[in-house]
């Protein structure tokens, strides 16, 4: 479940792209955008990927791994960096899914590039904080001072995002330490499998190779608003949600759902935040389903590209 080896390429602006490939070189293209924080060494089954006849592109948002950081970027940002690795990989149409911090990303493709990104799926996905009911928001009073403050320009707010993230700079796995060491975490029968142990390690390692840049720029992008209404996606967009996360509330998939106005929502009863490696094989069907024909034609046959 741990990608072999590095692939980047130079973006137009002179920033570097990090990104891997999984399963097929000559299948159907699906992106997969990682967590807050992540980086792109992992896919969630490799097995069900190549059963799918899928062509798995994951890559690093700017700060991450070995992505070039990009301060001051929004939500919307990335998407032209995926149009461009889209380009630079032969292939202009694919679904996205984002899980978990990757879901805003995932969404904002759907809404600003549908022809591009004609289906969208959400794992684990947070919602729009900022125009969600308080009490299905996350956010704390400390927060939303820091948007505000952020909103208005105060340069302090990045340094003071940066120390409260320095935890993850410090000790990358920290986050999965915490997850094994509760027994009545409901994540935990499926973080203790060996390969799911060590694709976690790699990826949050990975991710953290920067410090905490990525995990920075992708609060202040995504926590003062993602930039558009979810009501102007048009986008089929699947949410798929666990019944007990008790990292990104269910209602939150709720939310989502709701304000989607062509959302599909599956909740898996008594699963938490890690369901992508538990169903990446129903989440992929969904994502591929009566397109193989439309997507396949687009990837370029390249039979030297390294694969993991």
């Amino acid at each position: 479940m741990a990608a072999s080896g590095h692939a980047s390429f130079d973006l137009p602006d002179g920033r570097v792209l990090a990104y891997a490939e999984w399963g097929d070189p000559h299948g159907i293209p699906v992106i997969l955008l990682h967590g807050s924080p992540g980086s792109r060494l992992m896919c969630p089954d490799l097995d069900a990927t190549i059963d799918a006849g899928v062509r798995l592109v994951t890559v690093d948002r700017p700060g991450y791994g070995g992505s070039t950081p990009l301060p001051g970027r929004s939500v919307v940002d990335f998407v032209a960096d995926l149009v461009h690795l889209m380009g630079f990989l032969g292939f202009s149409r694919a679904p996205v899914i984002g899980w978990s911090g990757g879901g805003p990303y995932a969404v904002a493709a759907g809404w600003s590039a549908p022809d591009r990104f004609p289906r969208v799926g959400l794992v684990a996905s947070p919602g729009p904080e900022t125009v969600m009911p308080p009490e299905v928001s996350r956010l704390t009073d400390k927060a939303r001072s820091l948007i505000l403050r952020l909103g208005a320009g105060d340069e302090g707010v990045v340094e003071e995002v940066r120390s409260n993230f320095s935890f993850y700079a410090e000790n990358p796995l920290a986050l999965l330490e915490q997850a094994l060491s509760r027994e009545e975490n409901p994540d935990r029968h499926v973080l203790i499998r060996k390969d799911v142990t060590n694709a976690f390690r790699a990826k949050w390692t990975e991710g953290a190779r920067q410090g905490a840049e990525g995990l920075v720029s992708d609060w202040c992008a995504s926590a003062p608003g993602w930039g558009f209404s979810l009501h102007d996606v048009g986008t089929p967009v699947h949410v798929w949600h666990g019944e007990l996360d008790g990292i990104v509330p269910p209602s939150h998939a709720a939310f989502l759902a709701g304000g989607l106005p062509r959302a599909v929502l599956v909740i898996y009863p008594g699963e938490g935040h890690s369901i992508a490696v538990t169903h990446w094989k129903e989440m992929i069907a969904a994502m591929i389903s009566g397109a193989k024909g439309r997507f396949r034609r687009h990837v370029r046959m390249d039979r030297h590209r390294p694969y993991p």
